[in-house]
């Protein structure tokens, strides 16, 4: 996946985020929810894999999760900002 498809797997993310939060939704209740409706951010900037941690950081400030590219801007993976809070709890015990 090339960085210009990072959009597409970001709303990917982001619509299960929906599916999973949204208090009452069921199967039966699914034909009221339309995508359509959704709010998405299409600007999720991504961070190459050898980046400088004040880069993530300064990413995901703004951006609940931050995708990654490879040397080729090939999209490898998602760093959520949950993961970064529990990596730097984990570092201050």
């Amino acid at each position: 996946m090339k960085a210009d498809d990072i959009s597409k797997q970001s709303q990917k993310v982001i619509c299960y985020g929906k599916i999973k939060n949204t208090e009452g939704l069921t199967f039966q209740t699914s034909n009221h929810h339309y995508i359509k409706d959704m709010k998405v951010n299409r600007d999720y900037q991504p961070v190459h894999k050898d980046a400088e941690m004040e880069d993530l950081m300064s990413l995901v400030e703004v951006q609940n999760f931050v995708p990654v590219v490879d040397d080729n801007e090939v999209f490898i993976g998602i760093i959520r900002r949950i993961d970064i809070i529990q990596f730097l709890r984990k570092k201050t015990k």
